[in-house]
């Protein structure tokens, strides 16, 4: 009797110690992606309701100055904040970036009436450059016709 039981706690510890492989491989498998490129920060666009007697405020602001060098991936990640002061409905707000090469990366928030429906997040494309030169971005938001905001960031690659 002794000796079935303590190969039945064998068993159980085998078990035990092969299920927390198996569920250590589960937990890697859903930590974030790592990122496709070297992280550029290429701005912030926000869109806010009911502030300075308006609606809404769109603002865009993207970042200039970067360099880098041809071949190396860049990841332009831009941050965006949706600001729902349930004031003002049915509208969709939209979150755009497009890279250098036309890549779109874009988020549409349908501001429905009741719960906040507001938001942060961030856009992100992943870009090569393949010669130098001066490139672009365009971030953009808005909130259907009520408000509108772009601006242009730049990377200069040697």
């Amino acid at each position: 009797m002794k000796k079935i039981l303590a190969i039945g706690i064998i068993a159980l510890l085998a078990l035990g110690v092969g299920l927390g492989v198996v569920s250590g491989l589960t937990r890697n498998e859903v930590e974030p992606p790592q990122p496709l490129g070297i992280g550029i920060d290429g701005g912030d666009l926000s869109v806010i309701e009911c502030i300075q007697g308006q609606d809404a405020v769109c603002t865009a602001t993207a970042t200039s100055g970067n360099t880098g060098e041809v071949g190396t991936s860049y990841q332009i990640i831009v941050d965006y904040y949706y600001d729902d002061r349930i004031c003002v409905w049915g509208n969709n707000i939209t979150f755009r970036l497009t890279g250098p090469d036309g890549t779109t990366d874009e988020r549409v928030i349908h501001d429905s009436l009741g719960p906040d429906d507001g938001e942060i997040g961030e856009l992100s494309v992943t870009w090569t450059p393949s010669s130098p030169g001066t490139y672009h971005w365009r971030i953009e938001c808005s909130e259907s016709s009520v408000c509108s905001s772009y601006d242009i960031g730049d990377i200069v690659i040697e």
